[in-house]
C-alpha cells in the first residue's frame, strides 16, 4: 500500500510505501480504550464539596431531643439542612490512567491506519513559508480541498506554525506532541513527508 505525496498545490511529486498491515480492519477496540485514557488525562479532579465537618456552623444540638413534636435533629451542620455539609459529594481526585508503550504504540498504529483507510491524511513533500502568513496557509488548505484539519509540523518550523494557528477549525502540534485524541478529533491530518517518515521508523508504519 502507498500514499501520495503532494505539493501545496495539490499536484501528485510521489509516493511513500507503507506497511502491509495499513490496509487490514482497524481496531476499534483499542481506539476505544486509548481514547477513553486520553480524554481521562485531560481531567483535572479537582471537583470537591464540603462535608459537615468543615462547616462553620455551631455544633450546638438545635433543640432538645424529646417534646418539640419535631424529628430530632443535632447540629444544623447536617447534610438534610439548607447551608448544611454536602453528603457524598465529589473530591479531589486523580482520574489519570497509564498506558505501556506497546499499547501507546499499537494505539497510533491504529490511528493512522484508521486515518489513512478514511482518506484523511495528507502528505506534503515540504511545508514550510519564509514568513509567517495565515493567508498562505489558508490557500494550502483550499488547494487541498479541506476546511478542517489538524497540522503537524517540525518542532523548529515556527513560521508554519504561526502561519496555521490563527486559522478557524485547524489546530498545529509540533511533532513530539503527537496525540491520537486530536488525530480523530480533527477530519483531517495535514504533515510534511519529513515528519511523516519520522513516524513511520518510530511506529512501523
Amino acid at each position: 500500500m502507498a500514499l501520495q505525496v503532494v505539493d501545496t498545490k495539490n499536484k501528485k511529486v510521489s509516493d511513500v510505501a507503507l506497511a502491509e498491515g495499513a490496509s487490514e480492519k482497524v481496531n476499534k477496540a483499542v481506539l476505544y480504550y486509548a481514547v477513553k485514557a486520553a480524554r481521562n488525562n485531560l481531567r483535572r479532579g479537582t471537583a470537591k464539596v464540603k462535608d459537615r465537618s468543615e462547616i462553620n456552623k455551631t455544633n450546638k444540638k438545635i433543640y432538645r431531643q424529646k417534646g418539640t413534636g419535631s424529628a430530632r435533629h443535632g447540629a444544623r451542620r447536617a447534610n438534610i439542612f439548607v447551608g448544611g455539609g454536602s453528603a457524598f459529594g465529589p473530591k479531589p481526585r486523580s482520574f489519570n490512567e497509564k498506558i505501556n508503550k506497546k499499547f501507546k504504540k499499537s494505539s497510533i498504529q491504529e490511528t493512522f491506519k484508521y486515518i489513512i483507510q478514511n482518506d484523511g491524511l495528507k502528505i506534503l513533500d515540504k511545508l514550510e513559508f519564509s514568513k509567517p502568513s495565515s493567508k498562505e496557509a489558508a490557500g494550502v488548505l483550499k488547494n487541498l480541498g479541506i476546511t478542517q484539519a489538524l497540522v503537524i509540523v517540525n518542532q523548529e518550523n515556527k513560521n508554519a506554525q504561526m502561519s496555521f494557528r490563527n486559522l478557524k477549525d485547524v489546530k498545529v502540534v509540533n511533532d513530539n506532541n503527537l496525540n491520537l485524541y486530536d488525530m480523530l478529533r480533527y477530519e483531517n491530518v495535514v504533515l510534511s513527508a519529513q515528519v511523516f517518515e519520522q513516524y513511520k521508523e518510530r511506529y512501523s508504519l
